[in-house]
């Protein structure tokens, strides 16, 4: 049962991106799902987490009808933003999109903490804005498996305008195949173009000697780096084949598999 569910999810998130935001649609292709995880699409509040819900349940489909439409109202604002090549504002981390299949929930929770810039309402209809976000995750986690201080030459892991990323491939928004987002010939500009309106890259405290599972803060001391909510699992990176997409940069990190995530605090809701 549960393999269904997350075949059902896989398909159902692909199409989602792939098409224009449809309510009607959105809700025909749930009701043929029967019963999904309101985690892998929306962002959700703390007393809706982990439920499920029920197509044929009336209460269930007003609710999950006024998040779609919360969804919707939230994401055009980002957009709004992100076509006029502003930074938008930060008022808490308030709203989270969940992507299950699409990028690690505690990935985007360290990327949340530490660059607090990266605001949390994000379009996935638009096929920009997952390409943009899609290479700032390869970023950061390609910047976990290396030495630090960061060198100039990488690219700071932040949201720039979504075009600086965009490009004509075509993929399907899974962690198997979106490593040539990393080599678009428009990333090595995005980082003097970031400075004009981004403050600047946080160094993150990563120790290339001891394994990521064991890491703190303390052991590499940086001055520049403000202290991290939680800086367990900081320094993780998700399932997805790194040892294939990051062969530049070799480290014994690259080389464990990790199973799952540590909790981060606050990851869950926040509030």
């Amino acid at each position: 049962r549960l393999g269904k569910q997350r075949y059902v999810q896989k398909k159902l998130f692909q199409w989602f991106v792939e098409q224009k935001f449809g309510l009607p649609k959105y809700l025909e292709k749930f009701e043929k799902a029967e019963v999904f995880e309101v985690e892998m699409l929306l962002f959700i509040d703390e007393d809706f987490l982990e439920k499920k819900v029920e197509m044929d349940n009336p209460v269930h489909r007003r609710k999950l009808f006024r998040k779609i439409e919360e969804f919707q109202i939230e994401s055009n604002k980002f957009l709004n933003f992100i076509e006029n090549n502003e930074v938008p504002p930060l008022h808490g981390v308030s709203h989270v999109l969940r992507a299950n299949g699409f990028l690690s929930w505690e990935l985007l929770g360290h990327i949340i903490h530490v660059q607090k810039d990266l605001y949390t309402v994000l379009d996935i209809t638009n096929k920009e804005i997952v390409e943009c976000l899609w290479a700032h995750l390869e970023q950061y986690k390609k910047d976990m498996t290396i030495p630090l201080p960061i060198k100039t030459s990488s690219t700071p892991y932040m949201m720039t305008s979504a075009h600086h990323y965009h490009h004509d491939h075509n993929h399907n928004n899974n962690n198997n195949n979106n490593n040539h987002l990393l080599h678009h010939p428009k990333k090595s500009q995005a980082s003097s173009s970031a400075n004009d309106t981004f403050p600047p890259p946080v160094a993150f405290k990563v120790s290339p000697l001891e394994p990521a599972l064991n890491s703190t803060s303390s052991s590499l001391p940086t001055p520049s780096a403000p202290e991290l909510p939680n800086n367990k699992g900081t320094d993780e990176t998700d399932n997805s084949d790194s040892n294939n997409n990051n062969k530049s940069h070799s480290h014994p990190l690259e080389e464990e598999e990790f199973e799952g995530f540590y909790p981060i605090e606050g990851a869950t809701t926040f509030q």
